[in-house]
């Protein structure tokens, strides 16, 4: 095969690229040879022939042609010689094509074929291997790592300088919805789905379904029913936001209820404790009683003392963990408990509140053997497993129930603020076809930063509220109302809520890949994710990142911690107790007061520190076998023993001094300015990284007095 191309700058001079045996003309390296012109009566014919080697016949070089396919190139310069060129290969008799060559690869000394895979860069066609490396070597200059999901978008877009605009945070990347799209998470649109009526439903949970309004079960639902929800089997279901799980949960609520047996339903936040206790009020109030149980701060304020409907004999309990293990660990009669739904179970490996979920489930797996434990997870790397260590049959199904799309927005901090106003007002202005409006969910790091974020798009004319675990029970049941009512066009909540905010929101906007001041984890990501986009509402769900590459955490570029949220697979759920936190275990089953401790260590997720009694009963905490006073009041404060023995020696102490040591003060920030000075990302005084800076003499010196 020869390849050839007119050399710029000659009006007679070509250069053959002689490919030997090549199939596939991309980044070949060729022979190169060069024929220099002259004209004949109007003819081309070869007056000088020559190879890298030096000057040949021009003999070789009609030879060379004969034996050989040549194609001519198409580019601008040898398109000026190209019908002559034609004409001289015809005549010796050699057969001749027209080709397309990647101008870059020439300038590097090799030859590749342009194909129907190309992209544009100032409006030429270029091979996409050079179009990767303009955009690399441009996200280089601008400190942005590479990742393959950008290339995805040069391979549908196919225009370098386009992708390339994606960077420069002056872009208006609002108004190319295909530039800012990394992927498409398609739903499974071939799903299982069945009719109710092909299942012998029992009358009770065949009249809630109806009353609901469900013609058909989806397919998270399908396989529950096989597994056995129906009798009494107990599971764990791990699929994503909005697939179906609640109705599993609460078809098992009504055999429980049916059956005269208590239905208690657990999830990890008081924000969400107080949307189900709403919800289950409003279905199921008229036909049983429904209350609400939740675990309340060490230091109580005005709003913790209002508990409304916290009787325990009541068919249905809604709660948090720590609501239903204090009721455990004051040895309450709860009565005959028939199904306990543990909502994010998850939530396993939280390293601050995993290990009471797990003592939790050991007391009820204790006290209650016959109780069906319905455990609710998001996708989990390792669902299996976990599904043996609780000794649950395991329902998996990792499908999307509508498709969902992921942009990625490339803006600097003081930015973001902007785009955040145009996607909200964008998703507002688009109406469903079941006729909602979109509404947008934002998630940032802080409770500061959802205050300033929902005043800005306020101030903008939209309608924004914040939403915190720092809002009062009164005050967040108003903003619940008003979002669901659609009188709210965006929430801003923080990341650590990513679990307790089911709203029906269209899209969802990461500010920021952390967490307080720690990263983002996957698993934490994809909850996020499930957030955005809802069957009944909404076709598709929109979940954006927006990416400051200079702003770094624990030392990663946010751009980076973006692409590994964005690649990276979910972790799997791993359970660790520290040896502090086995003892706290260990006295919240002696504190049941119900069972002998071994009973409770057969059922335990993590075996119970038995050889550690002997140094309770020194502290004071074990008498024998029994708890003293002093440890049932660790017990019920859900203390750790070393926090209660310094509370117990600073009992002289002014009252405020152990409130300050128990609940100390986190929520303490730095201007904008000082912020600056110190150079952190974060804006909390008692975060790791502000703490590193003020520990440094040099950095604390430069600060002036008045800052």
């Amino acid at each position: 095969m020869l390849i050839v191309r007119k050399l710029p700058g000659k009006s007679l001079s070509i250069e053959l690229n002689l490919l030997r045996g090549a199939k596939k003309v991309t980044r070949a390296t060729p022979s190169k040879y060069f024929i220099d012109f002259r004209r004949e009566d109007e003819r081309l014919s070869i007056a000088k022939f020559r190879g890298e080697a030096g000057i040949l016949q021009p003999k070789v070089a009609t030879e060379m042609i004969r034996k050989n396919l040549v194609y001519i190139s198409k580019d601008a310069e040898t398109a000026k010689l190209q019908s002559d060129l034609i004409a001289f290969f015809r005549r010796i008799g050699a057969q001749v094509y027209l080709i397309d060559l990647c101008r870059f690869c020439a300038i590097e000394g090799y030859i590749t074929a342009i194909s129907k895979r190309y992209a544009l860069r100032h409006g030429e066609r270029i091979c996409l291997s050079c179009a990767k490396k303009e955009i690399e070597r441009e996200m280089k200059f601008r400190n942005i790592t590479f990742s393959d999901k950008i290339l995805a978008i040069l391979k549908r877009v196919r225009d370098v300088d386009r992708v390339i605009r994606m960077f420069d945070p002056a872009t208006d990347v609002m108004r190319d919805g295909q530039l800012t799209l990394l992927d498409s998470m398609p739903a499974d649109t071939g799903a299982m789905t069945v009719s109710v009526d092909a299942y012998p439903l029992p009358s009770s949970v065949r009249s809630y379904v109806q009353r609901a309004g469900i013609e058909k079960f989806m397919p998270v639902q399908v396989l529950a029913l096989e597994k056995g929800l129906l009798d009494g089997q107990s599971l764990l279901v791990a699929s994503a936001t909005a697939s179906g799980k609640t109705l599993i949960a609460e078809m098992a609520g009504i055999m429980s209820v049916s059956a005269g047996h208590k239905f208690i339903f657990l999830t990890p936040l008081v924000a969400l404790a107080n949307q189900k206790y709403g919800d289950f009020r409003k279905r199921w109030g008229k036909r049983h009683s429904v209350s609400i149980r939740v675990g309340m701060s060490r230091i109580k304020s005005a709003d913790d003392l209002v508990v409304i409907d916290s009787d325990l004999a009541a068919d249905i309990v809604v709660g948090t963990y720590e609501g239903l293990d204090y009721v455990l660990r004051s040895g309450m009669d709860i009565g005959e408990i028939g199904c306990v739904v543990i909502d994010e179970v998850h939530m396993l490996s939280d390293p601050e509140r995993g290990y009471r979920l797990a003592g939790l489930i050991t007391r009820l797996r204790t006290l209650h053997p016959r109780a069906q434990i319905i455990g609710l997870s998001a996708t989990i790397g390792n669902a299996s497993e976990l599904a043996e260590d609780l000794e649950l049959t395991p329902v998996v199904y990792d499908k999307r129930p509508i498709p969902l799309e992921r942009h990625l927005i490339f803006k600097d901090e003081g930015r973001k603020k902007e785009v955040i106003k145009r996607i909200v007002k964008k998703e507002w202005d688009s109406v469903s076809e079941a006729g909602y409006h979109g509404q947008t969910m934002v998630f940032t790091n802080s409770r500061l930063k959802c205050s300033q974020l929902a005043s800005y798009l306020n101030a903008k004319g939209l309608s924004a509220a914040s939403y915190h675990s720092g809002l009062s029970y009164a005050e967040r049941v108003k903003i619940e109302r008003a979002y669901w009512k659609q009188r709210l066009q965006c929430i801003v909540t923080t990341a650590a809520l990513s679990a307790g905010v089911d709203f029906p929101s269209s899209a969802v906007v990461l500010e920021s890949m952390v967490m307080g001041a720690e990263p983002l984890r996957v698993g934490e990501f994809h909850q996020m994710l499930g957030r955005a986009g809802r069957p009944g509402f909404h076709e598709r769900g929109k979940v954006y990142l927006l990416v400051d590459p200079l702003k770094t955490v624990r030392g990663e570029s946010e751009d980076v911690l973006a692409f590994s949220l964005i690649e990276g697979s979910v972790e799997d759920v791993e359970l660790v107790l520290t040896p502090e936190q086995e003892k706290e275990d260990l006295i919240a089953c002696y504190a049941t007061g119900h069972r002998p401790i071994d009973d409770f260590n057969e059922h335990a997720i993590w075996p119970l520190p038995l050889d550690k009694r002997g140094e309770l009963r020194e502290h004071g905490v074990l008498k024998g076998e029994s708890l003293t006073p002093f440890g049932r009041a660790i017990a019920q404060s859900f203390l750790s023993v070393e926090d209660a023995l310094r509370i117990r020696k600073g009992l002289s102490r002014d009252p405020l001094e152990i409130a300050i040591a128990l609940l100390p003060f986190e929520n303490v920030y730095l201007t904008n300015a000082l912020q600056s000075m110190l150079g952190t990302n974060s804006a909390r005084l008692f975060s790791g990284e502000v703490l590193e800076k003020i520990e440094d003499a040099d950095a604390i010196s430069s600060l002036p007095v008045t800052a």
